[in-house]
């Protein structure tokens, strides 16, 4: 309706709305507002390829050369054009009837709606014709005395087809069609016959005629009897297969029968609609005899008799008769200002034409398939009439047309819709020619009036629910009872804007109007909204500032709105309250009770130690009385954000107390502001103290001081929270690379044991100035660490500091706060204690990126998801592995962990670690299993070949079940080899199958185009005793220490089978003393190969790359080794920067045999080294 409104405003047209539109009814938008509503006991419309077009019953010829009329509703029909066809197919929902006519049809003459089948037999024609529902009509017309007495009348059979439904004898006599759902879908009437007879005959003496009147009867035709004409039924009887018509023999052949007879059964079909429009027509002559809805001949054919009829008429004696229509109302009707209502009643024929009549319309109780003359309905408390002249006569005016008249029945149109009723009903009667008895006043109304309705939809009440009044950032909602929302201080430079949604059904351009006062006065003020706002839309209005600038602080605003349409107006609103606040509270002052925590920027000194809880007093003084007090730890408040409820506490006169607990050492923020009731806010007053170091514990083990879960199974993700956030690390995700609850993971020389996880065990501890006992030595100790809400920005070199990996300046860290006794130092990085056996000590520092840092080559190891309590998210998160340098000639009792916080929260920063390990790779081998092996008596492992990764390749992949072999060239000699497969920076663990070392068959004067053919069988490499192997992502194994001769500069092929099926794979993409050849995917094990064939079809045959293999050492007399950065992979140079062309290694070489010393030199280059300036003053360097 809302579309149709907006359409008929912008063209000035009456547009239908369609949703309404029903073949008798219509509703149509007015352009001015408003709509009109049309309603009609019969179909007038009928809806075809999706558009409502007018009955029309015209007949013309289909494609199959059938007759068919243009547009009927509810059902189709069509008619025989001649020869054998069915002479009527008509069908409804499903359900199908078709009569056949026994013998050969005739080519019918088609007039307008009939057609007629001539001479069918002798002097008889066959006229049909469709009905407005889709049904259809068959006369016989009996031209004459000779053909009434042909024997072929005295009974006929039609052949009759029904599918979706059966025909059934009704109780009056006629038949109706049941559908296969048992409802009644077509009905015959019973069927009746009649003469031409034009002789009006009274039908006693309580007849009268108006003097001076002259009367006379409408003729016959085949649509409907004349007043005069004889009637009489026709026995109407019906089979599976025969429907048989018996016509009355005495009206045939009668003496007094006038000619032509018309012999009439008539088939409807119905919609079920129990609000539908109907007619009736109630006989008193008839006096239990329902005539509902009906159109056949004894029903006058639905021209409906009013007056009092002084004839007889078939079977019914004279008497008065009444015209009864019903409408269903729309229940757009319901709470509308019906403005006016008209019933439109055409006569169609009067008895005489001598003056005009009263004719009377009552308001009536409804009626239906029981209604009759002797249970005919009341009148309600309504009438009106309206003066007919005389319509159509065929004798004394034929001349005259219909005559229609519209009634007003807008009372008791306002009266059912306001009583919401589904249906109004009327009955059409002559008072006062009825009361005369007078016959010359009798006449006859179409079936079909129309209730023609005017109406507009009154604009809704604004609702509570959506009004507001809003200043600035400010909303108060519409409260009716107290307590009121609050107006803050904004009200002072922006005065409140009162805003309602207005809406109509109809969809007209709207204006509200709204009404404001202070609470308790009696001077109201309005003002009104813009006009011609769209429904649906919001109505604003602006207090003035003449009256906002008179509110104080308490002082109650009443305001409410009404809406109108231009043609009625709402009733006023709810009444809505606020309380004006046009002061905020002063902002608060911060005390902390016992002076636990100074205010350092008045001078006060260190608190007491992290982890203390301190409780503050707050307090305001000024402005607006404050009802709460906000505030944060370490966290600035933005007060145009809603706290959470944990971040307030009421205010008791102006004051309050706040505890909060500083977890970690330093400096640390209280911030707070006052709030009102209006949510006004003052200003934030930060509160700076700092927390001394905590207290210093001590663990017996790592795992005892566990007191955090970082790792969550998917399953459960509540169980762990890294951050405060509920966050943490997939269980799944370390499975899938290869790191295994409880398992062992070596890096960087050093094997952890991993904490048990998954199942919501504790699984890290948080540094918190723990000394955790540890028993062990080595060169190096290595933390498995990671940290959350990284608070410092990394300085870049720490003096003294050698911790590994290095992390470039700037990068965001974990740091804590330093302090000489209770003096406060300042912000430092992480530092922590070594503590060995023999009673000293080494600090060291660690300065562990958060686990969100993007720093990919730091970590050593990145997982793809983030568990958090409401699922997994795809992002990823870092696991770091730091190593301190040890004094490997003493022995570790403790380790004494930086002092960093014992607690994870929003903003609170924390380093956690996982597991510690020690590393000596000169003097040991870390096996997979988690073992050391000690180097063979006297000796010392060093470095002869490496190649390390530098990040994961995918453009040969993807890889799996092909065997890798690498022609190194060692620096060193040696008896013992161990090689290195290192998957750092992968991303997924490896399965080795097997690995063998050899040495090359070369003999090429050329260095460095060595062969891919072993000298004899390969040795087999083993890993803790195993021939295979897994290597987690960001892990490393050694094979374990094999008696093999190696030979300085002599090449060795050291090959390893990959049986894993990955995408990418580690790789040194320009290895400077190595090449590698690879066998083809899906070619197996060839390892032990001694023929270099599997290794020449590959598409890398001897180029120098290298993946997962990344060393091999040898065991010396103690040679030392030495590593070599810029080896030749020196991206583009820089001022003051000179290629030679020379690499490192081989300048060294040749120093170190020059001067009879061996040493190991091994490339730690990788091709995205630089070199800025090596010398300063433009002098290039010298090589020899």
């Amino acid at each position: 309706m809302t579309r149709a409104g907006a359409t008929a405003r912008r063209t000035g047209n009456k547009v239908t709305v369609d949703s309404l539109m029903t073949p008798v009814q219509q509703v149509r938008a007015l352009p001015k507002g408003g709509f009109e509503l049309d309603s009609n006991p019969e179909p007038v419309r009928t809806r075809q390829h999706g558009r409502w077009v007018p009955i029309n019953l015209h007949l013309h010829t289909t494609a199959d050369g059938r007759l068919a009329p243009a547009a009927t509703a509810y059902g189709s029909v069509s008619f025989s054009g001649g020869g054998n066809a069915p002479l009527v197919s008509t069908r409804y929902e499903g359900a199908t009837m078709s009569v056949t006519w026994p013998g050969r049809l005739p080519a019918p003459v088609v007039k307008d709606t009939t057609a007629t089948y001539h001479s069918i037999l002798p002097g008889v024609d066959l006229v049909v014709a469709a009905t407005t529902g889709g049904g259809f009509t068959d006369t016989l017309v009996v031209k004459n005395r000779a053909a009434a007495a042909d024997p072929a009348l005295k009974t006929l059979r039609l052949g009759t087809t029904i599918t979706g439904g059966r025909l059934r004898r009704a109780p009056d006599g006629g038949l109706s069609l049941l559908s296969t759902h048992g409802r009644d879908v077509m009905d015959a009437p019973a069927a009746q016959m009649w003469d031409s007879d034009t002789t009006l005959r009274p039908a006693g003496s309580a007849a009268r005629k108006t003097a001076g009147a002259k009367v006379a009867a409408d003729a016959s035709d085949a649509v409907h009897p004349g007043l005069a004409a004889r009637q009489a039924p026709v026995a109407l009887h019906a089979s599976a297969k025969t429907l048989t018509l018996t016509p009355d023999a005495r009206l045939l052949t009668g003496r007094k029968t006038v000619f032509p007879v018309y012999v009439d059964p008539t088939f409807n079909w119905h919609p079920y609609d129990p609000a539908a429009p109907h007619f009736d027509e109630i006989k008193q002559g008839c006096p239990n005899t329902s005539f509902y809805d009906k159109t056949d001949a004894l029903s006058d054919s639905g021209r409906l008799g009013v007056g009092y009829n002084g004839w007889s008429e078939g079977d019914c004696a004279a008497g008065l008769e009444h015209a009864l229509y019903q409408w269903k109302l729309s229940s757009t009707l319901y709470g509308a200002h019906i403005n006016t209502a008209t019933v439109n009643a055409t006569e169609v024929y009067s008895a005489s034409c001598s003056s005009s009549y009263t004719v009377n319309l009552h308001w009536s109780g409804g009626f239906g398939k029981g209604t009759d003359w002797s249970n005919r309905p009341g009148f309600n408390s309504y009438s009106t009439s309206a003066s007919y002249a005389r319509a159509w006569n065929p004798t004394y005016c034929p001349s005259n047309g219909d005559v229609t008249h519209g009634l007003n029945v807008l009372t008791p149109i306002r009266a059912d819709a306001s009583g919401r009723s589904s249906t109004f009903a009327v009955t059409l009667k002559e008072d006062s020619a009825e009361d005369a008895h007078s016959a010359s006043g009798f006449s006859r109304f179409a079936d079909n009036p129309s209730l023609e309705i005017f109406y507009n939809i009154i604009p809704n009440v604004p609702a509570v629910s959506t009004m507001s009044a809003v200043s600035g950032a400010h909303s108060a909602g519409c409260d009716t009872t107290a307590p009121y929302p609050y107006m803050g201080k904004t009200i002072a430079s922006t005065p409140p804007v009162l805003k309602a949604k207005v809406s109509d059904g109809d969809g007209d351009k709207l204006q509200a109007t709204f009404q404001y006062w202070v609470d308790g006065s009696t001077t109201k003020a309005t003002g009104l909204s813009g006009d011609n706002l769209a429904s649906g839309s919001y109505a604003a209005f602006s207090l003035p500032s003449s009256f906002t600038s008179t509110l104080t602080n308490g002082k109650i605003v009443d305001w409410q709105a009404k809406v109108t349409d231009g043609e009625d107006t709402t009733a006023y609103s709810s009444i809505c309250h606020f309380v004006a606040q046009p002061t905020a509270p002063d902002e608060p002052t911060v005390t902390s009770e016992n002076g636990l925590y100074p205010d350092t920027d008045n001078g006060g000194a260190a608190g007491t130690v992290a982890g203390t809880a301190g409780t503050f007093d707050v307090a305001t003084s000024g402005g607006a009385t404050a009802t709460k007090f906000v505030y944060s730890l370490d966290v600035g408040l933005d007060p145009t954000v809603s706290p959470s409820a944990s971040q307030t506490v009421t205010a008791t006169s102006n004051a309050a107390k706040v505890t909060v607990t500083p977890y970690a050492p330093g400096p640390h923020t209280l911030y707070v502001y006052a709030m009102d009731a209006a949510g006004d806010f003052s200003a934030t007053h930060p509160y700076r103290f700092l927390a001394t170091g905590h207290t210093a514990t001590t663990c017996t083990s790592l795992t005892t001081c566990y007191n955090n879960t970082g790792i969550s199974a998917d399953a459960t993700p509540s169980q762990a929270d890294m951050d405060g956030t509920g966050s943490s690390y997939s269980a799944t995700d370390l499975n899938n690379v290869g790191w295994t609850s409880g398992g062992k993971v070596t890096i960087d020389g050093a094997t952890f044991t991993l904490p048990a996880f998954g199942s919501g065990q504790k699984d890290n501890v948080l540094a918190a100035n723990q000394t955790v006992t540890y028993s062990g030595s080595g060169n190096a100790l290595e933390f498995l660490a990671s940290s959350s809400y990284s608070n410092f920005t990394d300085p870049g070199a720490i003096n003294g500091q050698a911790t590994a990996p290095y992390v470039p300046a700037g990068s965001a860290v974990t740091g804590s706060y330093c302090f000489t006794g209770t003096t406060p130092d300042g912000p430092c990085a992480a530092t922590g204690t070594i503590n060995y056996t023999d009673g000293s000590s080494t600090s060291y520092a660690l300065t562990v990126p958060g686990w969100t840092v993007s720093d990919d080559a730091i970590a050593s190891l990145i997982l793809p998801h983030r568990n958090n309590p409401s699922g997994q998210a795809a992002s990823k998160r870092r696991l770091y592995a730091f190593s301190v340098p040890l004094d490997p000639a003493r022995t570790i009792a403790s380790v004494t962990l930086p002092d960093v916080g014992n607690h994870i929260g929003n903003h609170t920063p924390s380093l956690h670690i996982f597991s510690l390990a020690t590393r000596n790779t000169t003097a040991r081998t870390a096996e997979s299993n988690g073992t050391n092996v000690a180097a063979p008596g006297g000796q010392t492992w060093t470095g002869a070949w490496a190649s390390p990764t530098e990040g994961e390749d995918s453009g040969m992949g993807p890889y799996g079940n092909q065997t890798f072999r690498v022609a190194l060239r060692p620096s060193v000699s040696g008896n013992t080899v161990r090689i290195k497969l290192d998957n750092a920076l992968g991303s997924t663990k490896l399965s080795i199958g097997h690995a063998t070392i050899a040495t090359s068959s070369d003999t090429s004067p050329d260095p460095y185009v060595p062969s891919s053919v072993p000298v004899g069988t390969p040795t087999s490499l083993t890993f803790s005793g195993g021939q295979s192997v897994t290597v987690p992502a960001g892990g490393m194994v050694y094979s374990d220490p094999l008696p093999f001769t190696v030979t300085r500069n002599r090449f060795l092929l050291a090959s390893y089978y990959l049986t894993s099926s990955v995408t990418a794979i580690v790789e040194h993409s320009l290895a400077d003393s190595g090449l590698e050849y690879l066998a083809d995917p899906g070619t197996g094990d060839n390892t032990t190969n001694t023929t270099g064939t599997p290794f020449t079809s590959s598409k890398w045959e001897g180029t120098p790359v290298t993946h997962l293999l990344t060393g091999v050492d040898v065991t010396t007399a103690g040679a030392p080794t030495r590593g070599i950065v810029g080896n030749g992979e020196i991206d583009t140079p820089r001022a003051n920067s000179y290629p030679s062309g020379t690499q490192i290694d081989d300048v060294l070489e040749r120093a170190d045999a020059t001067a009879g010393q061996a040493v190991g030199d091994i490339t730690e280059s990788i091709s995205s080294n630089q070199i800025m300036s090596d010398y300063a003053d433009g002098t290039p360097p010298t090589t020899g």
